[in-house]
């Protein structure tokens, strides 16, 4: 097995958040929401930060706009994650590293601001 499991569902149905709005930054066709199976990725880094005192089991490794062929990546600078959204997200993303990562390839494409684009991960996780 793969150090690090990642298991993706499409969101086709999110239609209804304010994501599926025309995106400012990049035209795309669906969200796919990515997430880690934890325990695999820790087994063997116990001293990575995600292993340290957590219990995870799926974390969310992101949100990412996607097209049938490809996805938009880096579609402008985005501004820094604030350390209160990063400390908000670690419920359900495991280190600030990706959270501030995520944020740039991915979320400065998604045609929501920042605040909106997490709040959107956090609603869809919660759901699920």
């Amino acid at each position: 097995m793969k150090a690090r499991l990642i298991c993706a569902a499409t969101l086709l149905a999110l239609c209804g958040l304010p994501a599926c709005a025309q995106p400012r930054s990049a035209d795309f066709d669906y969200w796919l929401l990515s997430l880690s199976w934890s325990p695999q990725y820790c087994a063997n880094r116990a001293d990575d930060p995600q292993c340290l005192n957590r219990n995870y089991g799926f974390v969310v490794h992101g949100l990412w706009p996607q097209n049938r062929r490809g996805y938009p990546e880096r579609c402008d600078e985005g501004g820094a994650v604030s350390h209160q959204m990063s400390d908000r997200m670690l419920p359900l993303m495991p280190s600030p590293s990706l959270i501030r990562h995520e944020w740039r390839p991915h979320g400065t494409c998604s045609g929501i601001d920042m605040e909106t684009y997490f709040l959107t991960i956090e609603q869809v996780r919660r759901d699920r």
